[in-house]
């Protein structure tokens, strides 16, 4: 037999010879060792899936490591611990992506070029920002709002205190224009229709309602309580609606919510009270109007509290006058109490988070069950992924508290490293927790909720690492880790991005799942400031994504219209112009012909570049990305 085939490799081999881990030689009907054996020969035709390994898991073990090794120093005193990371030297460069011929981390920092020196300044800054919006209002954003930069904020000139208005362009299937006004037969479908626009696309990502409930909302002669929470639905649900007349039946339920909520606080408060001031907390966020927003985030954190949602009643800790009573809690009420409480908890991490404030429940007063245990034993897959975004954004509220505090810059290092590797920890625990049905791969239901929950888990490690960027000027180990786990979060959320695509529009992601979008798109910003040919390249095909996403979210969220702004703006101080797509490169300007212009085009929601040249553009930020792809980075599987 000749060397070359005794030594090729066979694409399939037989069950026998697999098992018996032997070579075969592929051979049908039978392979030679089969005949000389007499053996039975046998191949298997279906495809075998081979094991992969969670790259974000590796990863988390690495670290795992060096909080070990770390943990080592701890016994010595505050000043002698160190942060270090035991990983191999060509993971360390592969993950910074940079080549092979690359400077070592502390030329790179000596070297560090002024645009780079700026961005990464401006990204690490703990600046809080007060603007003063043209209707008068003032508006207070922390920095993990991602718009407390030090650039001109136009947009706070143009739409401070304006109701936004969706394009009516939009593709949708609401009711007709010439319907409006026509009758109670209209004014009952559209009513239908925002209920079902609120079920489809609000519900399953907040669960502010349980089944039941969504049913009731959908007959008539509702009592107070389900009078309040279907009015608030109607309101948000308006906000994925793509006709005039569905917009203005959201906007009178808006105003009729204002009038009923304080009657209701007042005279009969109650968790359905809770459950419409979230809602309305949800639809306050996707209008940009950050002051109402906060008012009912404030009013349904202080009912829960004044409900004692946050803790779990039992017949222990129920007292009256000075007695403890037996109170008996219906199953279904008790379900209902958690619901709401999880829901207003989830609603006032994204407030938090979207505005950089502080959290109104805070987690130190939460003693309750999870919502999960509320659902049964065969919850739903949104179910699920809700459950696990409270946990998520429970472990992150506990580390952002400290990170984005006042006294955090004057910690040592020591300090700043342990919260640091105790956030770390905690997260990457809660990612190898995570149920197998909440992990996205080949043969798992993909749903929207499931991807919103890696987003948010991405988006949360690169908020916990911006502040350490400031190490970098001590070209310390710590500023190597944080550039590396910014990148391959950063990266994650690109090509989670492009799995959403898959499945739904990128149009009806909620206001929150935009500032995950910003927040990634500015660290791929930053990295294109490096003089690194790899770093830059995919920096720049990777950040191109994040902006094509933003233009299609733009068409209904003004947060997206804003960050599209904000990262030009980002581009012209940091001097990496040529990281924007071609078309939105140049200076906007009034063409003589009297042409709209383009920011005239984004200002008005007018997006003709979206309807003629959207395959083109997304098939060229493909074959960008696909060029400078860094297999080191992460894959969610």
């Amino acid at each position: 037999m000749d060397s070359n085939s005794s030594n090729s490799r066979v694409s399939v081999a037989c069950e026998t010879c697999r098992r018996r881990k032997r070579k075969c030689d592929g051979m049908r009907p039978a392979c030679s060792l089969c005949i000389a054996k007499r053996a039975a020969c046998q191949y298997n035709a279906e495809k075998r899936n081979r094991r992969r390994f969670d790259a974000d898991y590796v990863r988390g073990l690495e670290d795992q490591i060096a909080m070990l090794n770390d943990a080592l120093h701890r016994s010595q005193p505050v000043d002698a611990v160190s942060f270090t990371e035991d990983v191999p030297p060509e993971r360390n460069q592969a993950c910074a992506n940079v080549d092979d011929d690359a400077a070592s981390p502390a030329a790179v920092t000596s070297a560090m070029p002024d645009s780079m020196a700026t961005a990464i300044e401006d990204v690490s800054a703990l600046i809080w920002r007060m603007s003063i919006e043209s209707n008068g209002e003032e508006a207070f954003i922390g920095p993990s709002g991602n718009f407390c930069f030090p650039v001109a904020h136009r947009e706070d000139m143009g739409m401070g205190g304006q109701k936004h208005t969706p394009p009516t362009s939009l593709t949708g299937s609401g009711p007709k224009e010439d319907s409006f006004g026509s009758g109670r037969t209209d004014i009952r479908d559209t009513k239908s229709y925002l209920l079902d626009l609120f079920t489809q696309y609000v519900n399953p990502i907040q669960q502010f309602i349980d089944t039941e409930t969504l049913k009731k909302l959908h007959g008539s002669h509702l009592n107070a309580d389900l009078t309040l929470i279907k009015t608030a639905a109607l309101a948000a649900g308006a906000l994925h609606a793509d006709d005039a007349k569905s917009r203005a039946v959201g906007e009178e339920a808006a105003a009729v919510v204002d009038a009923m909520v304080m009657q209701h606080c007042r005279e009969s408060p109650s968790v359905s009270t809770v459950q419409a001031l979230s809602i309305m907390c949800w639809r306050e966020l996707g209008m940009e109007e950050h002051n109402m927003a906060w008012m009912y985030n404030s009013m349904c954190a202080s009912m829960a509290l004044h409900l004692g949602l946050p803790v779990s009643m039992t017949q222990e800790n129920v007292v009256f006058n000075s007695e403890p009573v037996n109170v008996h809690q219906e199953p279904d009420t008790h379900h209902i109490r958690l619901r709401a409480l999880w829901s207003s908890v989830f609603m006032d991490r994204i407030a938090t988070s979207l505005l950089g404030r502080n959290c109104m429940l805070p987690w130190r007063r939460i003693k309750a069950q999870s919502f999960i245990s509320t659902v049964g034993s065969a919850p739903s897959l949104d179910e699920l992924a809700f459950d696990h975004q409270c946990r998520l954004w429970f472990i992150h509220d506990q580390h952002m508290d400290r990170i984005y505090s006042f006294e955090f810059t004057s910690l040592s290092s020591a300090e700043k490293s342990r919260i640091l590797l105790d956030a770390r920890e905690k997260l990457y625990a809660f990612r190898r927790q995570i149920d197998a049905r909440m992990r996205l791969g080949r043969s798992q239901v993909v749903l929207p909720s499931i991807i919103y929950l890696h987003i948010s888990y991405h988006m949360s490690h690169i908020l916990i690492h911006r502040p350490y960027l400031k190490e970098a000027t001590q070209q310390s180990s710590m500023y190597q880790l944080c550039v590396r786990a910014m990148s391959t979060a950063a990266a994650s959320i690109v090509r989670l991005l492009r799995e959403y695509r898959k499945v739904a529009p990128l149009d009806h992601m909620p206001p929150f799942v935009v500032h995950s979008v910003l927040t990634a798109a500015v660290t791929h910003l930053c990295n294109a400031t490096s003089t690194h040919q790899g770093l830059r390249s995919a920096s720049i095909a990777q950040f191109r994504v994040c902006f094509q996403a933003l233009w299609v979210m733009q068409q209904r969220w003004i947060k997206a219209r804003r960050a599209i702004r904000l990262l030009r703006e980002l581009a012209r101080r940091w001097q990496v112009m040529a990281a924007l797509p071609l078309q939105h490169g140049f200076p906007a300007c009034s063409d003589p012909r009297g042409e709209v212009s383009e920011e005239e085009q984004l200002e008005s929601g007018w997006l003709p570049m979206e309807e003629t040249h959207e395959e083109e553009d997304t098939a060229l930020l493909d074959t960008a990305e696909d060029k400078f792809r860094l297999d080191n980075f992460p894959k969610i599987t």
